[in-house]
């Protein structure tokens, strides 16, 4: 999705705004059932790289990612639990 690419454009270059990352989850939660399992890793893994975990919405998205990936785990490849699994160790989400 334009939205998952657009996270990934952010984190890769480090210069993110707090702000449209929290709209990113928000919006990554309203579209979380038409997410691939790239799309879910690709938002976590910008998320973990910038390391923003400020705003309460952040663990409400990494809630329902979770739920998307044991309700679609067929969905998902090993590259993409590989980046989900590192995103929420450096987020340490619990």
């Amino acid at each position: 999705s334009e939205l998952s690419m657009m996270s990934w454009s952010l984190a890769t270059r480090g210069d993110y705004d707090p702000d449209f990352m929290a709209y990113i989850a928000r919006r990554s939660m309203e579209l979380m059932r038409s997410f691939t399992g790239q799309h879910v890793a690709t938002v976590i893994w910008a998320i973990a790289t910038v390391s923003y975990k400020d705003d309460p919405c952040i663990d409400e998205f990494l809630g329902m990612a979770l739920g998307a990936i044991c309700a679609r785990a067929n969905e998902f490849q090993p590259l993409n639990l590989a980046l989900i699994s590192w995103g929420l160790a450096k987020l340490s989400y619990r």
